[in-house]
């Protein structure tokens, strides 16, 4: 279990401003320390800053692409990077894909409404202890008890993060690597495409990612 000392920051980004690069709503910082909460929410949550918080319970309000939702908790709208997996890069993000020409990876934009069907307007449970990504709290998404993590992999519509696989434990190490295994020999998702492109490849080929 982690202790989320700036979970605050997480109250106060709302999801009808969600976009690729996360920017900074309402909350300054300065080196590590973040000020001036704007909301009763976000001071709310400050005040219980310091108490260790294993999971969280919420609705899904939004999804950005096929690795990322955010939630609406007790402590407003939180942003969830899904632990383990990577998904194909995206452009559009959010809801803006219904305006917006996808220009990222191949199957970018089915991975995303896969997960969007998955999980929107659905209560979810995410249980954390991998600390953040940029201002995201990583986690594994659990929707009717189901592991959507790894049904994201067995869909061939993620891979699996194995850089972070040494953090899984052996069970679940082993469940998301058949699956990947499974929908690679199916030809499932992404794997339809003879030569798929890893994410964490892709973002080193292309900067802005």
């Amino acid at each position: 279990m982690y202790k989320f000392v700036y979970l605050a920051i997480f109250g106060a980004i709302g999801t009808s401003m969600f976009n690729h690069s996360f920017p900074d709503m309402g909350l300054r910082s300065v080196g590590d320390q973040f000020i001036k909460p704007v909301s009763a929410q976000v001071s709310r949550v400050s005040a219980d800053a310091n108490k260790t918080i294993d999971s969280l319970q919420g609705v899904v309000t939004a999804v950005s692409d096929g690795d990322t939702l955010t939630i609406n908790t007790e402590y407003g709208n939180s942003i969830i990077r899904l632990f383990a997996i990577d998904a194909p890069e995206a452009t559009c993000h959010g809801f803006s894909d219904k305006v917006c020409s996808e220009a990222g990876q191949p199957d970018a934009t089915a991975s995303k409404l896969y997960l969007r069907a998955l999980t929107l307007n659905k209560t979810a449970v995410v249980k954390l202890g991998q600390g953040i990504s940029g201002k995201r709290l990583v986690g594994t998404v659990l929707v009717d008890g189901k592991d959507i993590n790894l049904e994201m992999v067995k869909a061939g519509h993620a891979w699996h993060y194995k850089y972070f696989s040494k953090n899984q434990t052996p069970d679940d190490k082993k469940a998301y690597s058949d699956a990947e295994l499974n929908a690679k020999w199916l030809h499932s998702g992404l794997w339809a495409d003879s030569n798929p492109i890893e994410p964490w490849v892709y973002r080193k080929q292309h900067k802005s990612f």
